[in-house]
């Protein structure tokens, strides 16, 4: 059951933006900034070493820097996947979602726009994040090899 065919209250929903939080996510969630931005800290510093070691190691050459990229991009891929379906949560447990499913509107038609739009606006980001990650991999896979 999503988020749409339930009550959330006002103290169960994040200050946090969650289009600020996927781009974050798609942007830098090899380094976990995503966590830190939505105050996960211990996790974000997790996400912070394991990426940044991956990254670090294939700067320099290291053989086992495919280990560290897939577990970083394991984890890219749910916090991806949390945010866009509306189940991320911040460090206090509140839904990181966005702000067009507390509002209320005057018709259903209405409603359905404003939803559609949000959900587009995160297709994007998902697309965005698809693009970097090729930019990511063409980078430290072909051109500092």
């Amino acid at each position: 059951m999503g988020v749409d065919n339930m009550h959330i209250d006002d103290e169960d929903i994040s200050k946090k933006n969650q289009i600020a939080a996927l781009i974050l996510c798609v942007l830098f969630g090899n380094l976990g900034i995503h966590r830190f931005y939505v105050g996960k800290y211990i996790t974000g510093a997790i996400l912070f070493v394991v990426g940044g070691t991956s990254i670090v190691a294939k700067v320099l050459g290291f053989g086992y820097a495919f280990i560290a990229i897939i577990a970083s991009f394991i984890v890219l891929a749910l916090d991806t996947y949390a945010l866009y379906s509306d189940s991320f949560t911040d460090g206090k447990g509140k839904l990181v979602i966005g702000y067009e499913k507390n509002l209320v509107y005057n018709t259903l038609e209405e409603r359905e726009q404003k939803l559609y739009l949000a959900k587009l606006d995160k297709a994007m980001c998902l697309v965005f994040g698809v693009a970097a990650f090729i930019l990511y991999y063409l980078v430290f896979n072909v051109i500092l090899k």
